[in-house]
């Protein structure tokens, strides 16, 4: 069952149109500009592969910020919200290996020679692991994108025709609706690529590289799931000290009242 902020009809276009955010500056950007500034906009020092570094990042700030506060994870495991502290740190650490094959693990920034012998076994030349090989590279984005397909499409349509029911355990853990739009439009610019060929036309000139935009929905669907599961984690250990606080407070009540000890259980012998 969604939330009411979830299932709330007037923010769905406005979702909409910040996911169509992207592509529709791309495009202005392509037939406004000049040839020049479109190879920019999809070089690896524009702003669309910049964001593949810095959205991971943020990321990963955002669920070291979360769990790095002292005493929370042991407060979360308390309060029972395990799975949402594993799913919040597995998410930084995996945005760690993003972010830092996305960048090269720098080089794109600092500009260091590659050696000799990585060279040879990287495509591209580049101090990463990715450009190894197609199972390093595919295997791993295909896993990615499975996890989107499954977690931002295949799940909200289920929450929101209400055929499914999931133990509120594992409700915590998985991804709000509201990622539905990205998630549809990471699959949704394939037809970029492939749409064309379809229908027996060129390629897009505005769009050269589909899946640099693609994995930008990916990683968007990755933020705003970090988003919801520090969201859900603060507020779930708020009402875990107030609910505390007032056991506290009934406590120390019935043992001030004259009449308390009546109520109390009877007490078992320890042997």
């Amino acid at each position: 069952m969604s939330t009411p902020s979830e299932s709330r009809p007037a923010r769905w276009p406005w979702r909409v149109i910040a996911a169509l955010g992207m592509p529709l500056f791309l495009a202005a950007a392509y037939y406004a500009g000049t040839p020049r500034s479109t190879r920019w906009l999809w070089s690896e020092q524009g702003p669309l592969e910049l964001s593949h570094v810095i959205i991971p990042l943020f990321v990963m700030g955002l669920g070291l910020a979360t769990l790095g506060v002292k005493g929370r994870v042991a407060a979360a495991r308390k309060a029972g919200l395990g799975w949402l502290v594993l799913g919040i740190g597995g998410l930084a650490l995996l945005c760690v290996g993003i972010a830092g094959e996305e960048a090269s693990w720098g080089q794109h920034f600092l500009g260091w020679s590659t050696p000799d012998g990585w060279s040879e076994l990287n495509d591209q030349q580049e101090t990463n692991l990715h450009n190894i090989g197609s199972w390093a590279d595919q295997k791993p984005r295909a896993l990615v994108e499975l996890s989107v397909v499954l977690f931002g499409i295949v799940w909200p349509l289920l929450a929101r025709s209400g055929t499914i029911c999931v133990r509120p355990a594992w409700r915590l853990v998985l991804p709000p609706v509201g990622v539905l739009p990205i998630a549809l439009l990471a699959e949704g610019v394939r037809l970029l690529e492939r749409g064309p060929g379809w229908l027996g036309m060129p390629a897009l000139a505005a769009f050269p590289r589909p899946s640099e935009l693609q994995e930008l929905y990916f990683y968007t669907f990755f933020a705003l799931c970090m988003l919801s599961w520090r969201k859900r984690l603060l507020s779930r250990l708020a009402l875990a000290v107030d609910y505390e606080a007032e056991c506290g407070i009934v406590a120390k009540t019935n043992d001030n009242h004259p009449h308390a000890r009546q109520w109390a259980p009877p007490t078992t012998a320890v042997s």
